[in-house]
């Protein structure tokens, strides 16, 4: 793998991904963000098992391939870089290396065969086209109402559903209820899913600064949300 990006489309998208890796005793594996440079741009990959992202960034690629690399260590680097706004990536033996005019270094990685595989809603069941501040906002309306706990997922969770042309985002600890509702402006199959509240809020993190509609597809196991530039996808929590 070789390939050059702009720094800033890489610092920002190595944060998105890179909240989502955690330490992993067990499971090293987790820990990185998967880099796969193919065609004219680099996929940033990052999985946790319960929920998956994928960042893309335009990129001049020289040389297709991946690698998976500790996410912290990356991001360490990418944070502390100045000057010079291009970053070089290339995978060197068991190493990616990653330099501008100033500075370089070698993080050591795995080979991207161990990383694990994000799951995609291939079977769609339902979906809808969304402003994505809508999910944002539905979810940050009620997201305070939903129990703190996995002891009840039906109740730790973000209930979704469409009724009469509007949009509702749900939540209860059994106490106490909120909802929030929206329009919606185009037709759609879908009619309801319901999406445990850590999972919900970390989505948040993610479309806040998106602009434009992106893509809600569901299944009865999967959840995803994307837009040409992210892939976001979660379980979903079962009635």
């Amino acid at each position: 793998m070789k390939a050059e990006c702009i720094k800033e489309k890489l610092k920002e998208a190595v944060f998105q991904v890179g909240k989502i890796s955690a330490k992993n005793l067990s499971l090293p594996i987790l820990e990185s963000i998967l880099i796969e440079a193919k065609g004219s741009e680099i996929v940033l990959k990052a999985t946790n098992l319960d929920i998956g992202l994928e960042v893309r960034i335009p990129a001049k690629v020289e040389k297709p391939g991946a690698v998976a690399v500790p996410g912290y260590l990356l991001g360490g680097f990418i944070q502390m870089l100045e000057g010079d706004n291009v970053v070089r990536l290339e995978a060197i033996n068991n190493n990616l290396s990653v330099s501008t005019k100033k500075n370089s270094t070698l993080i050591k990685s795995y080979s991207a065969d161990e990383f694990p595989n994000i799951p995609r809603v291939e079977e769609k069941e339902e979906s809808l086209s969304i402003e994505a501040f809508k999910i944002v906002s539905g979810i940050k309306a009620v997201s305070f109402s939903a129990l703190a706990s996995d002891i009840k997922p039906e109740i730790s969770s973000v209930y979704i559903y469409v009724d009469n042309g509007k949009l509702y985002f749900v939540s209860t600890d059994s106490s106490r209820l909120a909802e929030k509702k929206f329009d919606i402006k185009s037709e759609s199959n879908f009619s309801s899913s319901i999406i445990p509240i850590k999972n919900a809020n970390e989505l948040v993190r993610i479309m806040e600064n998106i602009t434009g509609d992106v893509i809600l597809d569901f299944n009865k196991n999967q959840m995803s949300v994307s837009n040409p530039q992210i892939y976001f996808t979660s379980r979903v929590s079962r009635l």
